[in-house]
């Protein structure tokens, strides 16, 4: 097996915090998944559903970052 290198301190801290900020985006993914899912959501005015959909975006692609730094970090 492959030695693992030892991480810098920074780093060494940035993922001890990931999994923490991996738990509140996905719970934020989930809440905003759900939010759409209702049959009530595309009655909103259109800014509405556009910002939602914007935040939604942004936070799965926080997601993503995380998990993929979570890789290159645990490597």
């Amino acid at each position: 097996a492959p030695l693992k290198k030892k991480l810098a301190y920074k780093d060494a801290r940035e993922l001890e915090a990931l999994p923490a900020l991996i738990e509140s985006l996905e719970a934020e993914v989930a809440v905003l998944t759900e939010r759409m899912q209702q049959t009530d959501f595309y009655l909103q005015a259109a800014e509405a559903i556009s910002s939602h959909t914007r935040a939604l975006a942004e936070s799965q692609a926080g997601l993503d970052r995380a998990y993929a730094r979570w890789a290159e970090l645990d490597g």
